[in-house]
């Protein structure tokens, strides 16, 4: 199971075994080339998410238009963008099976980037 860690206003962390966050690609493509519109895909709530301050629910999919946006809204992290934009996204939660602890990926906005919207929340997804 993912664990989705976050301290306010720009430090959260989506991690997992290279197998989880597999699948949470899986679940990103699924979005970005079926007919189906949202996703959730439940993190575990209980565990530590030292060092951040707290551990979040779920991460919440949505396509709308436009570059990808990662926000945290109550519990969960919740992502939107056009479906090209979740193509992109999904790139990175792509580890290789033999991938070690510490390996990671950022996904963040920085100037001219037409893929990340300007206001999304800073992002690492990691293996653990």
């Amino acid at each position: 199971m993912i664990l989705v860690s976050y301290t306010p206003q720009d430090e959260l962390d989506i991690s997992g075994s290279a197998s989880d966050l597999q699948a949470v690609r899986a679940q990103l493509l699924a979005l970005a080339q079926g007919s189906n519109t949202q996703f959730v895909v439940e993190a575990d709530k209980e565990a530590t998410p030292k060092p951040y301050l707290r551990s979040l629910s779920a991460i919440k999919g949505r396509v709308t238009v436009g570059p990808i946006r990662v926000s945290v809204i109550d519990d969960s992290v919740e992502v939107e963008g056009s479906k090209d934009s979740f193509l992109g996204f999904a790139s990175f939660f792509d580890f290789d099976k033999n991938s070690l602890q510490g390996e990671h990926t950022h996904h963040e906005y920085y100037e001219g980037n037409q893929f990340v919207h300007p206001l999304s929340v800073p992002l690492v997804v990691s293996i653990r």
